[in-house]
């Protein structure tokens, strides 16, 4: 029997493919909220870099207990499902460091008995810098 508090699985794959540099992770592991049960979390990242190009996503799935501070629904786990994908442009700015400038889409699903005090479809967006030492 495997403690469900103490261990996490994954596995990683690292590769070259003619359309770039691969890598996906796929991850399990306990989601321990700060009171309550310890929930199961998993995920799937991948990244293909291409030269300067760079695409990447995310799925994750987890329960959370902690979306609620107060009323009736508070303590009480909901599955979260997150998704993103997202695209990164480096720019060579001197002889070992690169800029690069990227951006983030986000969608979330959630029960329905939350989409009152969520939303239907949450989504986030970010635009984001990276300063890189090669």
């Amino acid at each position: 029997e495997i403690d469900q508090q103490r261990y996490t699985v994954s596995a990683v794959v690292d590769h070259q493919l003619s359309l770039g540099h691969w890598q996906g992770t796929f991850a399990w592991g306990p989601n321990r909220p700060s009171t309550g049960a310890t929930s199961n979390a998993l995920l799937f990242e991948t990244t293909l870099q291409h030269q300067r190009h760079t695409l990447f996503a995310r799925a994750e799935s987890a329960d959370k207990n902690e979306l609620f501070v107060a009323g009736a629904l508070r303590g009480q786990a909901f599955n979260v499902g997150k998704i993103s994908v997202g695209y990164l442009f480096d720019f060579s700015i001197a002889r070992r460091l690169t800029l690069g400038v990227g951006a983030l889409a986000s969608g979330y699903s959630l029960p329905v008995a939350i989409h009152a005090d969520y939303g239907a479809h949450p989504h986030s967006y970010m635009l984001f810098t990276r300063l890189n030492l090669n």
